[in-house]
């Protein structure tokens, strides 16, 4: 598979960006899990 400058730096954009979402949701996670498993009294 040939590809062009273009097409390359698109790819590694689109790369990136994926990367990036999955960080997020990896994070948002974490964040979400240790409030679950804090023990709250009212």
């Amino acid at each position: 598979m040939k590809l062009n400058i273009e097409q390359k730096t698109t790819l590694w954009s689109e790369g990136g960006k994926f990367c990036l979402d999955l960080a997020k949701l990896i994070f948002g996670g974490i964040i979400l899990a240790s409030i679950m498993k804090k023990d709250i009294d009212k």
